[in-house]
């Protein structure tokens, strides 16, 4: 059976003993690519984005539905601001720009997964169904999911269900609400039987 094994060694030491002293530039800037390369080794956190950089070919099928998702983040994070400044107005408008920008979001989510229309779609319910002015945790959790969408756009489904269960613990329904009425409906009609 044929294995091999590779022997990790120091670059300098490496030199040193081969009489490689003159290296070109070029091999010296190959490993500084390389170490560069695991930002986490370094505590930095390594995004999407880092691995896949947006907008630099048209056929690009996620850069504009994260410059949606962007957009939606800074309403909120706007909206934010003004509800700490007591503007219920100016945080009512900025959510009522987030909605609009959803169901575009949602059609660009068919070809990105169902996790992500998942959470597109939960978030537009939540804000359908508020009864009211939104509360700054309500808000937080709002931005932190469509945060997660855009450092992550390919979640798993159960992963958006977490988001969504997460949206409920504040308190906000990612429900349609036609969706009970038809099951209410159904159930109903299963009692005539």
């Amino acid at each position: 059976m044929n294995s091999a094994s590779a022997e990790l060694v120091n670059l300098e030491e490496f030199r040193s003993t081969r009489g490689a002293d003159n290296v070109p530039d070029t091999a010296q800037i190959t490993v500084r690519e390389i170490i560069n390369v695991l930002p986490a080794q370094r505590g930095e956190e390594v995004t999407f984005t880092k691995f896949y950089p947006l907008g630099e070919t048209p056929a690009s099928r996620i850069a504009e539905p994260i410059k949606l998702l962007r957009e939606s983040v800074e309403r909120i994070e706007q909206a934010l601001e003004l509800l700490r400044e007591n503007d219920a107005i100016g945080c009512d408008d900025c959510i009522q720009q987030v909605i609009a920008l959803l169901p575009e979001l949602f059609a660009w989510g068919q070809s990105i997964g169902d996790g992500f229309n998942a959470v597109v779609l939960g978030t537009f319910q939540c804000l359908k169904n508020v009864g009211g002015p939104l509360s700054e945790r309500q808000l937080l959790e709002l931005r932190s999911g469509l945060r997660k969408l855009v450092t992550a756009p390919y979640i798993d489904f159960e992963v958006a269900l977490g988001i969504q269960e997460a949206y409920e613990g504040v308190g906000l329904e990612p429900d349609s609400k036609e969706v009970g009425k038809l099951s209410e409906f159904i159930e109903q009609a299963e009692g005539f039987r």
